[in-house]
C-alpha cells in the first residue's frame, strides 16, 4: 500500500510539473490583471533634443520637459518615453559612451530625479530608452579593444577571426555588411552600422553589466520602466552560427533581464521594439509587458484610411490579439502611428480629417497608445532622420528648441495657435484622450470586432467587466447610417463616434 501511495505521489508531482511547464509562457512574469491596469495609460514619445529648451542653448533638455509637464497633463498624457539621455557623441544618443551618466547636453542625474518626481506628482509615468544592443564605437570598452589586441573587453563584443568558417562574415542587414574590419586579423559585428558595435550576449559579464545599468537608474531616479531599443537584434542575423536559435536566445535573455529587475521592482513596465510582423513580435510577450505594434503602424491604420477598407484592418486586429493572447494572458499592446524612425503620419495622410480619424482609431484600440511628439499638431517630416525629428512648435520662445532648422513645418499651426482653435488637430487629440481616460472599457477592455455589413465602417466593441462601448469609424468620405446594438446611428464621413451599449 505504501508503494502504491508513493507511485501516486510521484505521478501527481510529474503531472503538476508538466502542467506548470505548459503554462509557463502565460506566467513568465508578474503581469496580473491588477498590474496591467496600473501600467495602462496614454504615452507620449519625446525626442529629447527637439522638445523643450530650458537654458537657451537651442537644445532640448530634461529641465525643459519638466517645465512642460503641465502641457502634457493638459493634453491628458499619463506616461512619457524619453529617447536616450545617456552620454553619447551623437545628436540622437542611441550610441552610448557612458551608461551611468546623463549627457551634459541634456542635464544631470539630479535633473532626471526632479523630472520623475514632478511627473509622478501629476500622475505621469516616465520610461527611459535603453539602447543596449550595441554601444558607441567611442565607448571606453571598444576604444580599449581598438588599442589593445589583448583587451579584457574584446569578449564584450562580437569579435572573430577574419577567416572564421563557422560564421557568414559576408552577411548583410539593413543594406550593409554586418561584419567590419577590426584589425588585420579580426572582424567585429555591428548590425546598425560600423559605429555601433554589437555587445556579446553570450558573455555572462555583459549580461550582468546590462542588468546593473538598468537597476541603477530605477534605484537612483525612480523611473517607471524602459523602452528597449533593438530588442529583436540582440542575437542578430549573421551574428552567430546557423545552429543557434536566434529568437529563442534573444527571448530567453530578455526574460532573464526582466527577472533581474522584478526582484526589486515588481511593477516595472517594459515595452520592446521588435520591428517585425505579429508572429515575430508575439514571443517577446514572454518577457515584456508591451511591444510596439508595427503591423498597426506601418501597414495598419493609415493604410485602412487610404484604402477605405475596414475588413482587412479588422481581420488584422483579430489576428494580432489572438496571436499575442496565446503567449501572455495579460499582454498590453502598444499601438502607435509613427515614431522617430518613420516618416510622420501627416506626410502619409495629407487631409486633416484623415489625421483626426487616425488619432481616434489609435486612441480607441486596446493597450497603451503611444503618440510621437508633434503628432497632435500635425507636424510633417520625411527621411532623412533629422527631418522627422524637427523642433516642437510651441509658438513662442518659451522652451523653443532650434538645434535643427524647421523645414517641413513652416506652415504647421503651432501649439499656441491650435489651443485657441476648437477645431484644431490638437483639440481633437485632447478630446479623444479625455474620452479614453474617462472610460474604463476604452482604457482596459478587450476588443471584439463588430460586423455592421459595411466594409467602409470599422466597428468594434470594447468591454471591461460589465461595461461596454461600441466604437464606429467611417473610413469613407460620405455620411453613413449604421444599425448597431439596436440603434440607427448616423455617422459623417471620416469621423468616429462612440455608442453606449444597452
Amino acid at each position: 500500500m505504501k508503494k502504491v501511495n508513493r507511485w501516486i505521489l510521484l505521478i501527481t508531482a510529474l503531472f503538476l510539473s508538466l502542467f506548470s511547464c505548459q503554462n509557463k509562457n502565460i506566467k513568465d512574469f508578474n503581469n496580473t490583471e491588477k498590474s496591467k491596469i496600473e501600467k495602462s495609460g496614454v504615452y507620449y514619445e519625446i525626442f529629447v533634443r527637439s522638445y523643450a529648451d530650458s537654458n537657451n542653448d537651442k537644445i532640448g533638455d530634461i529641465n525643459g520637459i519638466t517645465d512642460k509637464l503641465d502641457e502634457l497633463k493638459e493634453l491628458g498624457i499619463q506616461g512619457i518615453w524619453l529617447t536616450p539621455i545617456f552620454k553619447s557623441p551623437s545628436y540622437h544618443k542611441y550610441d552610448v559612451t557612458d551608461y551611468y551618466t546623463v549627457d551634459p547636453e541634456y542635464g544631470t542625474k539630479e535633473d532626471l530625479k526632479n523630472l520623475v518626481s514632478k511627473a509622478h506628482s501629476k500622475g505621469i509615468k516616465v520610461i527611459l530608452d535603453l539602447p543596449v544592443n550595441h554601444t558607441s564605437k567611442e565607448h571606453p570598452w571598444f576604444k580599449d579593444v581598438l588599442q589593445n589586441k589583448n583587451s579584457q573587453y574584446k569578449s564584450y563584443y562580437r569579435v572573430t577571426k577574419n577567416n572564421d568558417q563557422s560564421l557568414n562574415l559576408n552577411s548583410y542587414a539593413m543594406n550593409h555588411k554586418t561584419w567590419n574590419k577590426l584589425n588585420n586579423e579580426e572582424m567585429y559585428y555591428a548590425i546598425f552600422w560600423e559605429g555601433m558595435p554589437d555587445l556579446n550576449y553570450s558573455n555572462r559579464q555583459v549580461r550582468e553589466e546590462v542588468k546593473k545599468i538598468a537597476n541603477y537608474w530605477i534605484n537612483e531616479t525612480n523611473i517607471d520602466g524602459y523602452r528597449i531599443d533593438g530588442a529583436y537584434h540582440i542575437y542578430g542575423d549573421g551574428e552567430y552560427s546557423k545552429n543557434v536559435d536566434l529568437e529563442k536566445e534573444s527571448v530567453n535573455w530578455w526574460k532573464e533581464f526582466r527577472s533581474s529587475l522584478e526582484k526589486e521592482h515588481p511593477n516595472i513596465y517594459i515595452v520592446g521594439e521588435v520591428w517585425n510582423d505579429t508572429n515575430k513580435i508575439a514571443p517577446y510577450y514572454a518577457a515584456f509587458d508591451s511591444n510596439f505594434d508595427f503591423e498597426i503602424s506601418e501597414n495598419g491604420i493609415s493604410e485602412a484610411i487610404i484604402s477605405q477598407d475596414a475588413t482587412t484592418f479588422s481581420d488584422k486586429l483579430t489576428k494580432i490579439y489572438e496571436t499575442y493572447g496565446k503567449v501572455a494572458s495579460n499582454y498590453i499592446d502598444a499601438p502607435f502611428l509613427t515614431n522617430h524612425d518613420q516618416n510622420r503620419i501627416a506626410n502619409t495622410l495629407l487631409d486633416l480629417r484623415q489625421q483626426k480619424l487616425a488619432a481616434s482609431i489609435l486612441l480607441t484600440l486596446s493597450g497603451n497608445p503611444f503618440i510621437y511628439y508633434g503628432e497632435e499638431l500635425g507636424m510633417k517630416g520625411s527621411k532623412p532622420d533629422e527631418e522627422i525629428r524637427e523642433p516642437y512648435l510651441w509658438g513662442n520662445e518659451n522652451g523653443q528648441t532650434k538645434w535643427e532648422e524647421i523645414k517641413n513645418n513652416t506652415d504647421t499651426p503651432t501649439l499656441e495657435v491650435q489651443k485657441k482653435n476648437p477645431d484644431s488637430l490638437y483639440n481633437y487629440y485632447k478630446k479623444w484622450i479625455a474620452l479614453r481616460n474617462g472610460n474604463e472599457a476604452l482604457k482596459y477592455g478587450d476588443l471584439q470586432i463588430v460586423n455592421v455589413n459595411d466594409n467602409q465602417i470599422l466597428a468594434y466593441k470594447r468591454t471591461y467587466k460589465n461595461k461596454s462601448v461600441i466604437v464606429l469609424h467611417n473610413l469613407s468620405n460620405t455620411e453613413k447610417n449604421v444599425n448597431v446594438d439596436g440603434k440607427n446611428v448616423k455617422i459623417s464621413g471620416l469621423t468616429s463616434v462612440l455608442v453606449n451599449t444597452i
